[in-house]
């Protein structure tokens, strides 16, 4: 897998000195997490991804320490301290990042890993004017909850959304599966507070959607994976909740029917289409092994959700049942079953939420997350298959067939200490691939430490001066590189 290690700050002093005058700046219980010799692995949730691939277990000795801030004034405190002692910084939502955006990248340099989950409160959520403005901490299935209780509609939702924090999204620019309708984090934020390296505060907070008062701030943390500042509040906008959403699952026979599939959903119910997802064949059969879930469709090649939601109470409906007969006249799906009540459209949900799960229960996993033109889907696929097979290894794609968002998953039933040997089948592979058909290496899920080197071959990234530009803000933010070093840029 491709690493950057993160340079060695110093000068160090051992950790151990630092944990009184911390504890002292958040002196509330349970504040201040130490590494204990006699109790090992206490950590390890806050210092190893959930899937256990980037990171490194707590063995009691040391390489960091977990800081639980309750307001934004302590967040200040910490980086004060931070920049003054020359400690590295993690900030640490809800763990969820598949790239390891969220962890340690090392234990060479002892870490304070600040953890943002107290800072949870929703500030103010205005009806009238539409928006909610909260804490980064807040769970993301919670501001849901939140906006629908006042019959608006909060336009995030991702598979992690029950403990995953907005203050994450934020930092990853996530996607997730209403992108079609409703846009990423960043067509939503509409401002945000954000605690600098040196204990600066910068107030970027808004509750408006329109202004070009010069170069958007705000825009330089959506995606910055915590390597410039600590986020602490943020504003978004809210959406009219749907009057009627209606759903259907459609087979169909190939990519290029997917394709048209989508048209017709363009055409037929216009501004309504609010998801488009896509699933193989290969992944419904890996979730139909793994999982005691009812498939909803009969076998094809790929699946296709298509979810709208509309401001009257019966179009949708209407709206649906035209889809579906003209995909299934026109040969764009040669099949599909509509959801005929909310039960029904979350067991269809579950299916493709199902698609991760059944991927986890393999002890070696690669999960990709491309930007790719469609036509290209297929032919990464079979070269990553033509790869794989002689090991026994299984590739699956699903995704979000809207915004051409690719998610390659590769799956081995072989010892977990292998991981590293079998990345050598498919990296650097599938990110020259992506490279040369002018995609994102990623999509939504961020670069953490397993991409950090690719940055330049983005495309519409800039190249090499592109990064060197990025360079220039990450020092002009973090001239010490404190901030969750070996992720994203380092400075040279």
């Amino acid at each position: 897998m491709l690493r950057r290690s993160p340079p060695l700050l110093s000068p160090l002093s051992p950790l151990s000195q630092h944990l009184a005058p911390l504890s002292s700046l958040l002196p509330s219980p349970g504040s201040v997490l130490s590494p204990s010799p006699s109790d090992p692995g206490r950590l390890t949730p806050h210092t190893r991804c959930w899937r256990g691939v980037h990171g490194f277990e707590d063995d009691g000795r040391g390489a960091a320490a977990v800081l639980r801030p309750s307001c934004t004034a302590e967040v200040q405190s910490v980086l004060r301290y931070a920049t003054a002692h020359r400690l590295p910084v993690i900030p640490q939502g809800g763990n969820t990042s598949l790239v390891g955006s969220a962890v340690p990248a090392s234990p060479a340099a002892p870490s304070l890993v600040v953890c943002l989950g107290r800072l949870d409160k929703i500030h103010e959520l205005d009806q009238t004017e539409a928006y909610l403005h909260c804490q980064a901490g807040a769970v993301l299935k919670d501001l849901q909850a939140a906006a629908d209780d006042q019959g608006l509609h909060f336009p995030l939702s991702l598979g992690s959304e029950g403990s995953c924090q907005i203050g994450g999204n934020v930092a990853t620019n996530a996607g997730g599966s209403y992108f079609e309708r409703y846009g990423s984090i960043s067509s939503n934020l509409l401002g945000l507070t954000a605690v600098l390296p040196s204990g600066e505060i910068l107030d970027l907070h808004s509750t408006l959607s329109k202004s070009s008062a010069g170069p958007s701030l705000r825009s330089l943390f959506v995606g910055s994976e915590g390597t410039l500042g600590i986020v602490t509040d943020v504003c978004f906008k809210l959406h009219p909740a749907p009057a009627s959403t209606e759903l259907a699952l459609f087979s169909v026979p190939s990519l290029s029917a997917a394709s048209s599939l989508q048209a017709l959903a363009a055409s037929t119910c216009g501004g309504a289409v609010s998801a488009l997802e896509i699933m193989d064949d290969r992944v419904l059969s890996l979730v139909s092994e793994q999982l005691p879930l009812p498939l909803p469709a009969p076998p094809s090649s790929y699946h296709v959700l298509v979810e709208l939601h509309s401001h009257a109470a019966s179009s949708a409906r209407e709206s649906i049942e035209a889809l579906a007969a003209a995909a299934l006249s026109g040969g764009a799906a040669s099949d599909g079953v509509l959801a005929s009540s909310g039960k029904e459209a979350a067991a269809i949900w579950g299916v493709r939420e199902a698609c991760g799960v059944a991927v986890n229960a393999f002890p070696v996993k690669f999960k990709y997350d491309f930007s790719l033109p469609l036509a290209k889907w297929e032919e990464i696929a079979a070269e990553a298959r033509g790869r794989v097979e002689g090991e026994g290894g299984r590739v699956v794609t699903w995704g979000h067939l809207g915004d051409r968002n690719i998610h390659l998953n590769v799956v081995f039933d072989a010892d977990s200490s292998r991981q590293e040997e079998l990345a050598g089948l498919l990296e650097p592979f599938v990110y020259d691939f992506v490279e040369a058909a002018g995609g994102s290496i990623s999509a939504e899920h961020g670069i953490g430490v397993c991409k950090a080197g690719r940055l330049d071959t983005v495309a519409g990234g800039g190249g090499e001066r592109g990064v060197a530009l990025l360079r220039q803000i990450k020092a002009a933010f973090d001239p010490l590189g404190i901030m969750n070093p070996g992720k994203l840029l380092q400075i040279e």
